[in-house]
């Protein structure tokens, strides 16, 4: 995909839309995924200047060119020296005429005059507008993922806490079972009544006895091994899912800072027009006072 999207941009061919990037389409319609996406990627100059080249050739007026490039994502907007800008979703300025191969009396020749066109800060103020609403949706779909999968570690917490205390108990009643036969066994071996004395006498009953304490000891230390064997492996796999939850939980705490910062951003561009339309009113009004 990425060598047949480099090929489309280096030829400056129409790319068809399966090849598009997720940061290559209008932001306010991408999902939190896709957001993502688009945030560890730059904008290609290459995709850029092709992507306004086909917006300019399907448009015939400034009204038409500026809803195919709202589209993408990008905004027109009135540059400092009265020429045409573009402006990306972040606020990056782009010269209209430079990324179209065009003189600016030939975009002026379509578009009429740029001074009808909004600011570059008045447009920062509408990108942040627009843009707030989505990274609060962004949000609020973080927080239902992360709910979700955290219900999802927390239910098989519980599921391995109960196996685990299940396999606990089984392997208790087994090595149980295992102890009272072995005891019964070591017992049979005592001989009693007269052969019982007989072996006392020739030594062989305290061998015996010896060997069947030897054998229990045995039994004990294995049974203690397949406890903490039983008990090791249970510690390991509660470690992953605790490991789970932690990467979970620290990858949830910084999307959270990421899109926080994100929409404080925007908040930030979109306060600029209302502090310089409240600039503008104090001017006024000094002005007026004046005379």
């Amino acid at each position: 995909m990425g060598v047949s999207r480099d090929l489309y941009l280096e030829q400056g061919w129409k790319m068809p839309r399966g090849l598009e990037n997720a940061a290559e389409r209008n932001p306010t319609n991408l999902s939190l995924a896709e957001w993502q996406q688009a945030r560890r990627q730059d904008i290609d100059p290459r995709w850029l200047k092709t992507t306004l080249q086909q917006c300019w050739a399907r448009s015939d007026n400034e009204r038409s060119f500026g809803r195919s490039l709202e589209e993408h994502g990008f905004f027109l907007a009135r540059g400092d020296r009265r020429g045409f800008v573009v402006l990306d979703h972040n606020g990056e300025v782009w010269s209209l005429a430079r990324c179209l191969d065009l003189k600016g009396k030939e975009v002026a020749a379509r578009l009429g005059d740029a001074a009808a066109l909004p600011t570059v800060e008045a447009t920062k103020a509408l990108v942040g507008a627009r843009m707030t609403p989505a990274i609060r949706r962004h949000i609020e779909e973080s927080r239902a993922r992360f709910q979700t999968r955290s219900a999802a570690l927390g239910q098989r917490r519980m599921e391995m806490t109960h196996r685990h205390r299940a396999e606990r108990g089984q392997l208790r009643a087994a090595q149980e079972t295992e102890w009272h036969q072995e005891t019964r066994a070591r017992a049979e071996r005592l001989p009693k009544g007269l052969r019982g004395l007989w072996h006392r006498i020739t030594g062989k009953y305290q061998q015996v006895r010896s060997e069947n304490e030897r054998e229990a000891q045995r039994t004990q230390e294995r049974h203690a091994g397949e406890r903490e064997s039983l008990i090791e492996r249970q510690r390991d796999e509660r470690a992953v899912l605790q490991k789970q939850v932690r990467e979970m939980r620290s990858q949830q705490a910084a999307l959270l800072l990421e899109l926080r910062r994100d929409i404080g951003r925007y908040l930030r561009m979109a306060r600029a027009r209302a502090d310089s339309a409240a600039l503008s009113s104090r001017r006024g009004s000094g002005l007026r006072l004046q005379r």
